[in-house]
């Protein structure tokens, strides 16, 4: 796996469909299902994530599901040519390690036989719930709008002597490689899975402060709470608060707040505050404030480890 320990930051293919897939609830999203394909389908703001034999009791988008999306996007990214025409062949091959991933997720003894035993089951977890998806979408390439069908991610996958092969799919590594590439810390691979939204807050974070628009602005370093509670899966909305007459600073702020605190313990961030939206410094009124909706008005000043 072509990984420099070194490397800190790495590139990683992204595109705007996959960006929502990291803030999704199974058990809260709308779903419809099909009764004659059995499929499940979830409609984002832009495009269908699509579920074969769908099961109520699996959460398709825990946490180790998405970082194994991430792995197979970044090393997929570092087998083939960005953005190569449509009559060249691209790689849909990926090989890694257990051992291999035991060390980008920070275990302790990745050459144990408990670790690789454990290792191995969250990877063969996570890639089972890979391969019962599918995406449906319409995105802008440049100045073209492309469609993507029905476009599954993995054909099939195997694990022989402590190595994995995983087969994606044409459909899927030629969306990848017509998208488009940003920053990819390394680290948010250790984020503890404990912390339901820390992983989708951080690539939030990241992909933000990396987008060139928003540095040419010079608002890469301040992003709105509105839009990171949007991308946080397990905090719940204001709606469902309220319906269970519970407070909103427990279950929302401070919930958010340990989110984002976590990811500085996790050295990701190098720090975060609250502000408004010309960076200045919270009143004292607006420290006291008891509105939700005053509350996700604020944006925060932060800065990833980095970059």
């Amino acid at each position: 796996m072509p990984v420099d320990k070194n490397e800190k930051i790495e590139k990683i293919l992204n595109a705007p469909t996959l960006n929502l897939v990291y803030s999704v609830d199974t058990k809260t999203v709308d779903k419809v299902w099909d009764p004659i394909t059995n499929r499940t389908s979830i409609h984002l703001e832009k495009g269908t994530i699509h579920i074969e034999n769908f099961d109520a009791n699996k959460d398709y988008f825990k946490p180790r599901v998405l970082k194994m999306l991430d792995l197979l996007i970044f090393l997929v990214g570092k087998k083939n040519r960005y953005k190569l025409s449509k009559e060249e062949t691209v790689n849909c091959l990926i090989e890694f390690s257990i051992k291999q991933y035991a060390k980008l997720m920070g275990k302790s003894n990745p050459a144990s036989p408990s670790t690789k035993k454990d290792v191995r089951r969250i990877i063969k977890e996570a890639l089972t719930l890979l391969k019962d998806l599918s995406i449906s979408t319409t995105e802008e390439r440049k100045s073209q709008i492309l469609v993507f069908n029905d476009m599954k991610l993995i054909e099939e996958f195997k694990c022989k002597e402590g190595i994995f092969t995983v087969q994606l799919t044409d459909k899927f590594v030629r969306y990848l490689i017509t998208s488009y590439v940003t920053n990819f810390p390394l680290r948010l691979f250790k984020i503890d899975e404990r912390s339901k939204n820390a992983y989708s807050l951080a690539k939030k974070l990241v992909y933000h402060q990396s987008n060139k628009n928003n540095r040419n602005k010079k608002t890469h370093e301040v992003i709105s709470v509105e839009a990171l509670l949007k991308v946080c899966p397990k905090i719940p909305a204001i709606e469902e608060v309220r319906s269970k007459k519970g407070g909103w600073r427990s279950r929302i702020e401070e919930n958010f707040a340990n989110s984002l605190d976590k990811l500085v313990n996790d050295k990701i961030l190098v720090s975060w505050e609250y502000c408004n939206s010309n960076c200045e410094p919270l009143s004292d009124d607006q420290i006291e404030m008891d509105s939700y909706f005053e509350f996700k008005k604020l944006r925060i000043f932060y800065k990833v480890s980095g970059i």
